[in-house]
Parts: structure tokens; sequence; C-alpha cells
């Protein structure tokens, strides 16, 4: 316990925790879900041993549970030196006990003041509070978010359910729109190479001690990491593409899969390499594209995380929309945009 009625998650409150959580206000996911969901934060979790923190919850005077906020540690490379950082996810408290949540939040920045602490998927609401609390914003790139669609027409009908009454007089535009996306779909000889992975071996490992100093500020990604991003079994799948050159692997993407009651999302989350050409990337994004299309996905996001990227991106002409973010963080150290290299890898996206 820190203060009255304030107190430390430990594994035996999962339980009482993910009751709490999955009868919580409009919240449609089960007890299940939230104890999967924190076996991979915190047991699953690489980064995560018993000394470090999980995140905190407040009882009433009858010992129920009515808030919540969750960290998750994870391994960060700042100015080249590896250490473990937090990402708060999932605040949660009874709107007649709101006036109490700051305590808890207090307590979570104090917590988490000897490193950085990322909030990076926060509501219109708690946005203010990071704001009052001096947060930082993620440095801003000139970047965007570009889309493909494996069946426009479907895709449309779904979001707009009205369109099928009339959707033969609209074929034609559909089919142009089509045909347009495929011509940015140049062939490859090197396709070949570019494979799914179902599993991190030793060769991620090699990759990352061969390319961590490409940039000053950013997230470790040796074996153990992405094997517990991508194939931990937390609730959120993700897909891994990598690229070969005779036997050795030179870049990779992660995707994540998402759903909503309009669509099935194939979003992509992270681009690592020792080459990420726009000849290596155009083969990455054409075999994600391929799987997206094999799978029944709705949509295939293209996130760009540099200039280099961006430009790939705007090459392949796709379909594009500014990209928005609401990504803070709290640190007595900045995170300067020339040394960082900054994905969705950041804070609980996904996890």
């Amino acid at each position: 316990m820190i203060l009255k009625n304030l107190h430390t998650v430990l594994k035996e409150d999962y339980g009482i925790l993910s009751k709490f959580l999955a009868n919580f206000e409009d919240e449609e996911r089960d007890e299940e879900f939230w104890l999967r969901r924190m076996n991979h934060w915190w047991d699953e979790n690489p980064a995560c041993k018993d000394k470090n923190i999980r995140g905190l919850y407040i009882t009433d005077e009858e010992k129920n549970i009515i808030g919540f906020i969750g960290l998750i540690p994870t391994f960060f490379q700042f100015n080249l030196n590896t250490e473990i950082i937090y990402s708060a996810t999932t605040w949660r408290v009874e709107k007649k006990h709101r006036k109490r949540s700051f305590l808890m939040f207090s307590q979570i920045v104090n917590e988490a003041n000897k490193t950085f602490l990322f909030d990076t998927t926060p509501s219109t609401s708690v946005e203010r509070i990071l704001k009052a609390f001096k947060f930082n914003a993620f440095p801003k790139l000139n970047n965007a978010t570009y889309m493909y669609f494996p069946d426009l027409k479907e895709s449309v009908i779904k979001r707009f359910p009205f369109i099928k009454s009339i959707s033969f007089f609209l074929a034609p535009f559909f089919w142009i729109l089509a045909f347009l996306q495929e011509l940015t779909l140049k062939k490859s000889n090197s396709l070949q190479n570019t494979v799914q992975i179902l599993e991190a071996g030793k060769e991620f490992d090699d990759l990352w001690e061969e390319t961590k100093n490409d940039s000053r500020n950013t997230n470790v990604r040796n074996a153990d990491v992405i094997n517990w991003l991508c194939f931990s079994g937390g609730v959120s799948k993700k897909y891994l593409f990598g690229q070969y050159e005779k036997g050795k692997l030179i870049s990779y993407v992660i995707f994540s899969e998402i759903k909503n009651q309009y669509s099935k999302q194939l979003i992509l989350c992270d681009i690592w390499g020792s080459q990420t050409s726009e000849i290596v990337l155009r083969d990455l994004f054409s075999v994600a594209i391929k799987f997206g299309k094999t799978n029944n996905f709705d949509l295939i996001i293209f996130n760009s995380f540099n200039d280099e990227q961006n430009t790939v991106l705007q090459r392949m002409r796709l379909l594009k929309r500014p990209f928005t973010q609401r990504r803070y963080y709290k640190s007595t150290n900045e995170l300067k945009a020339e040394y960082s290299y900054l994905t969705l890898l950041q804070g609980d996206y996904s996890l």
C-alpha cells in the first residue's frame, strides 16, 4: 500500500481487477479478456520483473475497487543506453469517485519520474489532464497515413449500407480506383525473399546489435521483445514480415490486426532494418498487401515514421489522410526529433 486505499498491483490482484474492468460502465469485454491482457502486459513481458510497478488501484471504505490505472514496462534505448520505461494504460475510475483519480495519477507520475512515462492512447478528457501535468507531445513529423483497400466496393458498403442499392451505378468509380491502386504496386524480383515470420530467432538479435546505434532514442528490438510483441498470446494479433538477403535478415515490418464494427484492418506499427531502401520497403508492403487480400482484410493502413518512409508511400500514390496523434510523454529528458525514431511501439497501442 502506498497511501490509504491506494494499492500497487500484485499478481494475486489480477482476478479482482479483471472483474472490475469487465463490469466497468459500457465495457463489452469479459474477465477472460482482461486476464489475458494482464498476463501479456506483465507475466509474459521480458521487461517486467518483480521490482517493476504494474499499476495502481484505489478502493473505497468497504474495500471495493473504484479505480485502476496500469503501467506496462518496456525496454527503451535513450542516448544509446537501454533502460526500462513505462506506458500508462486503461485508466478507469467510477464516475462518483473521479476526483480521487488525480491522486492515483499523481502517484503514477511519481513512480515513473526517474524514466519515461508514455501515454499514447488518451481520450480527449485525459489529454487535458496530461497537459495539466506538463506532459510533452511527441515530436511532430511531416508524415501521413496511407490506405489500401483490397476490395473498395465492399468496404464502402460495409461502412455505408445504403450504397448497396446504387452500387451498380458506382461500379465504374470503384473499378477505376481499384485499377489505380494496383498500378502503384510495382513487381519485384526479390519478393521470394520477403516472407511472413512466425517466430523471432537469433537473426533478430543479430540485426538489433547491427543497427541499434542507428537511432539514439528508440525501442529495443531484440528477439525476446519481438516475440513478446507478436507471439506471446496477447489479445491483439500481430503479423511480422521480413526480408532476407543471402539468408540474413535485413529488415522487417510489424502489423496489428484491429477490428471495429465496420471493418477488419491491418495497421503498420513498426519498420526496422539495416536496409530500408525504397525497393525493400515496397517488397515488404507488397507482401503485407497480398496477406491482407488473402485473409479478408477490408483496409490496410501504412504509417510512416520518418521522411524517407513517407516519400516511399507518397510514390505509391495510395489514398492518404493526415497522421493524427495524441501521444505524450513525461520525463526530465527530451525526445528530440533528430535523435529519435518513434513508431507505434511506444505506449500501449494494441497491447
